[in-house]
């Protein structure tokens, strides 16, 4: 679904339940990122459940979970001195997935350590020595290697869902027309951008269209439903989203 789609759909089911109010232009960019957020970290807490219940690693784990599948990246990433900014990533970092590097002419896995392990690691010598076994430390945006000579990896992980955005301008009617990502629109006499542009102005999309899978876009729908004080079931949900259909053919 667009975002289009998916705030006609609410807004229909909105009427129809008379239990919660349409949305105006103005709620729904700060609508639309906080259920993206809600529902990544509702399925991170999936994750973690399952990790837990089957005795695996988390990242193992967010494999299961279909919905992340979408969020998993892997990036090549170079060290300076052993260390390295993970806010310079090309996608905003979420969770440690895994790393590996070759080292002194192997490749190997670097575990994400506490401080405390990491510790135990250089002072215990019945410990995997670092010399042969690296790792890693995270602490605010600086992930440092152990031993620092490491110099390249490739680092796998969760990343955050990228922030939906819902762009628009008001015809000469004041009737809304959605922007598709990236359209541009010259205003002409008595339409009003997004922003408040007026005639004459060329307005150019900001739309940025949901990232999870078209599977997770009716549970989407759920989330933002739940803001504006509407409680339905999947099934009620498909009911209601086959209806506007109809309406709008």
């Amino acid at each position: 679904m667009t975002l289009e789609q998916i705030f006609k759909y609410v807004n229909y089911i909105s009427v129809k339940e008379n239990t919660g109010s349409t949305l105006q232009p103005q709620q729904r960019n700060t609508i639309l990122e906080a259920s993206n957020i809600s529902m990544f970290n509702r399925k991170v807490a999936e994750a973690q459940a399952y990790a837990f219940a089957n005795k695996i690693g988390f990242s193992e784990a967010t494999q299961s979970i279909l919905a992340l599948r979408e969020f998993h990246v892997k990036e090549n990433i170079t060290f300076t001195a052993g260390v390295f900014d993970i806010t310079t990533l090309t996608n905003s970092y979420a969770y440690w997935g895994s790393m590996v590097a070759l080292f002194n002419g192997a490749y190997r896995q670097i575990e994400l350590l506490t401080d405390h392990d990491l510790t135990v690691r250089r002072s215990n010598l019945i410990s995997k020595q670092l010399s042969d076994y690296p790792a890693a430390t995270l602490f605010g945006n600086s992930l440092t290697v152990y031993p620092s000579n490491v110099a390249t990896a490739e680092f796998f992980f969760l990343k955050n869902p990228i922030k939906p955005v819902y762009d628009y301008y008001l015809n000469t009617y004041q009737v809304e027309v959605y922007l598709v990502p990236a359209a541009t629109h010259v205003l002409t006499s008595g339409e009003t951008g997004s922003s408040g542009e007026t005639a004459g102005t060329t307005v150019t999309s900001t739309t940025v269209e949901l990232e999870w899978g078209t599977l997770w876009h009716e549970e989407f729908c759920l989330e933002i439903l739940k803001r504006v004080g509407i409680n339905i079931k999947d099934e009620q949900l498909r009911q209601y989203i086959k209806e506007a259909e109809g309406l709008q053919k």
